[in-house]
């Protein structure tokens, strides 16, 4: 017999992530590397499993960016996310007044 507040099934809470947080670490690691105001703007978002990061930068070195991007992907996936990075040079970056 089920009292009230009880469930027949087992509920596994998941641990709640930051986007802010996730956010401002991708941007520390890529100025750490870059240089303090290479970051012009960054989003963070997660769909069901995989969160993922944009941001655009002031001077796109492809080389650099494509090593940060696997070093810092790689540290999050120590820690147990799934965080996929996607930098693109600031002049991609759409105004709002456009």
């Amino acid at each position: 017999m089920l009292y009230p507040n009880e469930s027949p099934f087992m509920v596994k809470v998941k641990p709640r992530i930051d986007l802010y947080e996730i956010e401002r670490d991708v941007k520390e690691l890529f100025e750490e590397v870059l240089g303090q105001g290479e970051v012009v703007d960054i989003y963070a978002s997660q769909y069901p499993s995989e969160i993922g990061v944009t941001l655009f930068l002031k001077h796109y070195d492809r080389e650099k960016v494509w090593e940060l991007n696997e070093r810092i992907e790689e540290a999050f996936a120590s820690q147990g996310l799934r965080v996929g990075i996607l930098a693109m040079p600031g002049s991609n970056l759409v105004s709002e007044k456009e």
